[in-house]
């Protein structure tokens, strides 16, 4: 090996190493959903293609909890009681339109299309 070859090896394994060092001193972002089994199968798709694709650049844990519409709407609204366990989501799947009430109750809430079927 030559003095440029040992030197281009070397910068690389110190890149490299500072990366490493530099992900893992970041956080790690939770994002958990909730809601319609409708859509369960294309949001894990999603995720594991995110995943795959992006996990080097960032580390986000996704989970999406298909138990229904119903409980999607509680786990948003935050109407579950802590006895249901970890409650808390970022977002929400029903497979129906949302109440003028829920809108006047919750108006940061908004409801985006994502799967059709």
């Amino acid at each position: 090996m030559n003095a440029f070859t040992w030197s281009t090896t070397l910068l690389f394994v110190w890149v490299w190493m500072s990366n490493c060092a530099a992900r893992a001193a970041e956080p790690v972002i939770q994002l958990n959903g909730a809601g319609a089994d409708f859509p369960t199968e294309v949001y894990q798709t999603w995720m594991a293609v995110y995943r795959a694709t992006r996990m080097h650049f960032v580390d986000v844990r996704m989970k999406y909890d298909s138990r229904g519409s119903g409980f999607g709407i509680k786990a948003i609204t935050g109407q579950l009681s802590d006895e249901l366990g970890n409650t808390k989501v970022d977002y929400a799947a029903t497979t129906s339109v949302l109440s003028d009430q829920v809108y006047e109750t919750y108006p940061d809430l908004q409801l985006l299309p994502s799967v059709a079927g």
